[in-house]
C-alpha cells in the first residue's frame, strides 16, 4: 500500500486523529470508498502514480508540491471571514498589502486565474466596438474576452528569433502600430512571454500614454520579478495587469491578482472580476496567495539558480538577446531540431519540464525546488549535453528548417470577420480538407495556450502544413479532434 492511500472508514478516522502531516500533504482527507476496502479515486491513483515518477517538478504551480494546507480553513463567508464579492475586512487589507508589496495604486484578489483576470481588465476597459491593438501570440482567454466584449482587435504579429520564437514587442513596433490605427483606443499585450522575456516596457507604457490610449498587461507569468533590480519599475508600466500566483509563486493553482495603477476603475475592476469569477471563492487559495506575496516581499526569489553557458558544449541555455530582460527562474534550454527529444530524456531522469517546442526545452523553477534538485539538474544537462553533442550535424535540414522559422514564413491566417461574427454553428473538416475553410473555433497547442487559428480566420496550406508539423514534435493541439477542425458552415 502506498504511503497516504486509506482502505477503511477507520483508517480515514484514524489518520485525522493520529497522524501529523508531512509537508506536501493536505491536512485533511479525502477518500472515496466503496465497501469492499478499496480506493476508488481514479484521479487521486492517476496522480500517486505520476508523483512516483517526478524528481524535479520544472512545471508550474511554484510550490512544486510542497504547500501546507489546513483543511480547518475550508470555508464559506463566515463571520470575520469577509466577503470578496464586496471585501471590507482581512481580504481588502489583504489586497492593500498586495499593492504596497508590488508597488501598485490596487490589487484585486482573483481565485479562477489569470483568465478571469483578463476577461474583467478587457470589460473594465473597454465597451462593445472598441478597438484595440492585441498582440497575436496572446492567451486564449484574451481572445474569448473579444468575443464577448465585442471588440474589433488589430493583431500584432511578434518578431522571431533565429529558431522561431516568438519575441515581445517593442516600444519602436508599439509607436508605428499606434500611427497606422489612432482610433485604437488601447494595447493588450503579453509580458513577460511564456519563456520569461521581457522588453521596453517603460516606453511602451509612454508611447501608449501619448496616444491617450491604455496600456494592459497579461503578465500572468510575472508573479516573482518583484525585487529584482532590472525589473523595479516592471509594475508600474502598465495601467493594469493580471499576474498568476499560482505559475511562479508558492500558491495554490487558480491563486491570480489583479495589479492595478488605476485607482479610479476599482469598482468596475471588482464588478466585473464578480461575474467572472465563482460566488464560492476557496480560502485555501486566498491564503495561499496572501502567503506567496508575503514570501515576495521578503525576498526570497531574490536568489535564483544559475546556470552558465560555458558549462555546455552543444546545449544552448537561457540564449542571451539584445534588448530583451529574461526571468532568471525560468530555464530554457536550446538545441535545433531536438526539442521533442531533450524533454523525453528529461522526464526519463525524472525532471519533468513545463513544455516542449521544436527547438526546445523550458522548465519553470522556484525556491521551492530544493538545493538537490538544483544539483540533480545541472548532472543531467551535462549528460544531456554530452548526449546532443553525438547528434551528427544535418546542416542542409536544419538550415531548411531554421528559414521557415524565421518571420515571414510563420502562418498569418488571413481574417474573413471578426471572431464573434464566426457564429456558434459549426462543421468537423478533416485537417487536409480544410485548406479555404474559415475557422469557428480556436486551435491551440497547448501549453501555452496560444491560438495559431481564430474564429473568423481562414485556414490555407501553410496553416495546414504547420499544425502536421506541431503533431508530428508530439504538441498537443486543442481544437483538432481526431484530425478534424470546427469549420464556419457553407
Amino acid at each position: 500500500m502506498q504511503r497516504g492511500e486509506i482502505r477503511s472508514i477507520n483508517e480515514i478516522e484514524s489518520k485525522m486523529t493520529k497522524h501529523k502531516f508531512p509537508v506536501g500533504e493536505l491536512c485533511f482527507v479525502i477518500s472515496r470508498y466503496n465497501g469492499h476496502g478499496d480506493d476508488m479515486g481514479s484521479i487521486k491513483q492517476a496522480l500517486n502514480e505520476l508523483n512516483v515518477r517526478i524528481k524535479v517538478r520544472g512545471t508550474m504551480p511554484g510550490h512544486k508540491g510542497r504547500l501546507a494546507v489546513d483543511g480547518a480553513h475550508d470555508v464559506t463567508e463566515l463571520p470575520g471571514a469577509d466577503n470578496l464579492q464586496q471585501p471590507k475586512g482581512i481580504l481588502r487589507e489583504a489586497e492593500r498589502e498586495a499593492a504596497r508589496i508590488y508597488g501598485v495604486a490596487d490589487a484585486r484578489y482573483l481565485v479562477n486565474g489569470s483568465t478571469s483576470g483578463n476577461l474583467t481588465l478587457v470589460f473594465s476597459f473597454f465597451e462593445e466596438g472598441d478597438e484595440i491593438l492585441v498582440e497575436r501570440n496572446c492567451h486564449k482567454s484574451v481572445y474569448n474576452a473579444l468575443v464577448l466584449r465585442k471588440l474589433r482587435p488589430v493583431y500584432l504579429w511578434p518578431k522571431q528569433d533565429a529558431r522561431g520564437s516568438s519575441l515581445p514587442q517593442d516600444s519602436k513596433a508599439i509607436r508605428e502600430a499606434l500611427e497606422e490605427h489612432p482610433q485604437a483606443k488601447g494595447v493588450l499585450l503579453t509580458m513577460p512571454s511564456y519563456k520569461g522575456l521581457v522588453s521596453d516596457i517603460e516606453a511602451i507604457y509612454r508611447v501608449v500614454h501619448e496616444a491617450d490610449a491604455v496600456l494592459i498587461l497579461d503578465a500572468a507569468h510575472g508573479a516573482a520579478l518583484a525585487g529584482m533590480d532590472q525589473f523595479h519599475d516592471f509594475y508600474r508600466s502598465c495601467d493594469a495587469m493580471v499576474i498568476s500566483t499560482h505559475k511562479s509563486l508558492a500558491c495554490l493553482n487558480q491563486g491570480a491578482l489583479i495589479l492595478s495603477n488605476r485607482p479610479d476603475l476599482r469598482p468596475a475592476i471588482q464588478k466585473y472580476s464578480n461575474m467572472f469569477q465563482t460566488t464560492s471563492p476557496s480560502y485555501l487559495i486566498m491564503e495561499s496567495i496572501e502567503s506567496s506575496v508575503e514570501e515576495v516581499e521578503a525576498g526570497r526569489y531574490l536568489d535564483p539558480p544559475v546556470f552558465s553557458a560555458r558549462d555546455y558544449q552543444s546545449l544552448t541555455v537561457n540564449p542571451e538577446l539584445t534588448g530583451y530582460r529574461m526571468d532568471p527562474w525560468k530555464l530554457l534550454l536550446v538545441h535545433a531540431e531536438q526539442g521533442n527529444f531533450m524533454e523525453q530524456f528529461l522526464e526519463g531522469q525524472g525532471i519533468f519540464p513545463e513544455m516542449h517546442d521544436q527547438h526546445s526545452v523550458l522548465l519553470m523553477l522556484s525556491p521551492s525546488n530544493s538545493p538537490e534538485e538544483i544539483q540533480w539538474i545541472r548532472e543531467c544537462l551535462i549528460k544531456l549535453d554530452e548526449l546532443l553533442s553525438k547528434i551528427s550535424a544535418q546542416p542542409e535540414r536544419e538550415s531548411q528548417v531554421w528559414s521557415k522559422a524565421a518571420i515571414d514564413h510563420i502562418p498569418r491566417p488571413r481574417q474573413h470577420c471578426l471572431p464573434w461574427q464566426a457564429g456558434d454553428r459549426g462543421q468537423d473538416v478533416l485537417l487536409d480538407e480544410a485548406c479555404g475553410r474559415i475557422a469557428q473555433e480556436q486551435v491551440i497547442p497547448y501549453p501555452p495556450g496560444v491560438p495559431v487559428l481564430l474564429p473568423g480566420e481562414v485556414i490555407d496550406e501553410a496553416m495546414i502544413r504547420y499544425l502536421k508539423q506541431l503533431k508530428a514534435n508530439d504538441i498537443e493541439i486543442l481544437g483538432l479532434i481526431e484530425n478534424q477542425l470546427k469549420c464556419v458552415e457553407e
